[in-house]
C-alpha cells in the first residue's frame, strides 16, 4: 500500500537497474535547474522548489488534450459551430462558466450545450483564450470579442479590448 492507505500503482513504480532508488548528483540536478526555476531553502533544511514554466506547462497539454479531441467533456455549440473542451478549464477561466457547471442547472449534466450572444468566431478565440492565455484583438474584432468576454464575464479579456478601444480611438 502507498501511502495514505491508497494501493500503489505498479504501472507507476520504477523499473530497470535504478528501480531501486532514484540516483543524481547534486551537481547533476543543480546544473539541470535551469533559470525558470527557484530553489530555496528554509530555516528548517526543507527546499521548496517553484517551476515558473509549470503553469504553462499544464495549459499547453490541457490544449493539446483538447485538440486531440481527449478526455473532452463539453460541446459548446455557437451558431452552428462546435467547440469541444474540458469542463474544468472553462470553469477555471470564466465565472459564467464557473456558475453554469456547477450549480444545479441542467447544463451542469449536459455533454452538448448552446451558448447564445456570441459570435462563433470570438467563441473560438475566447476558448483559444482559455487554453493558451492569448488572444489576438484587432480593429475588426475588438466590438465582439468585448460583447463576449463581457457576457462570460471573462475580465483580462474584457480589459484589454478596453485598453485596446482607448489607445486605438479616432480624436474625428
Amino acid at each position: 500500500m502507498a501511502e495514505g492507505g491508497a494501493a500503489a500503482n505498479p504501472d507507476l513504480e520504477p523499473t530497470g537497474e535504478n528501480s531501486s532508488a532514484t540516483r543524481c548528483t547534486s551537481e547533476e540536478s543543480f546544473a539541470s535547474v535551469n533559470s525558470q526555476q527557484e530553489l530555496s531553502h528554509d530555516e528548517n533544511g526543507d527546499y521548496h522548489f517553484v517551476e515558473s514554466s509549470h503553469s504553462s506547462q499544464v495549459l499547453q497539454g490541457l490544449n493539446s488534450l483538447r485538440l486531440a479531441g481527449q478526455f473532452c467533456d463539453i460541446t459548446i455549440c455557437c451558431e452552428g459551430s462546435e467547440y469541444i473542451c474540458h469542463k474544468i478549464v472553462l470553469a477555471s477561466f470564466s465565472p459564467y462558466f464557473q456558475a453554469m457547471f456547477s450549480a444545479d442547472l441542467k447544463e451542469s449534466r449536459q455533454t452538448k450545450i448552446t451558448i447564445n450572444g456570441v459570435e462563433p468566431a470570438m467563441m473560438q478565440l475566447l476558448i483559444e483564450y482559455a487554453y493558451t492565455s492569448q488572444v489576438t484583438i484587432t480593429k475588426t474584432n475588438v466590438q465582439s470579442l468585448l460583447s463576449g468576454a463581457n457576457l462570460m464575464r471573462i475580465l483580462p479579456v474584457r480589459d484589454a479590448c478596453c485598453h485596446f478601444m482607448e489607445k486605438n480611438m479616432d480624436e474625428s
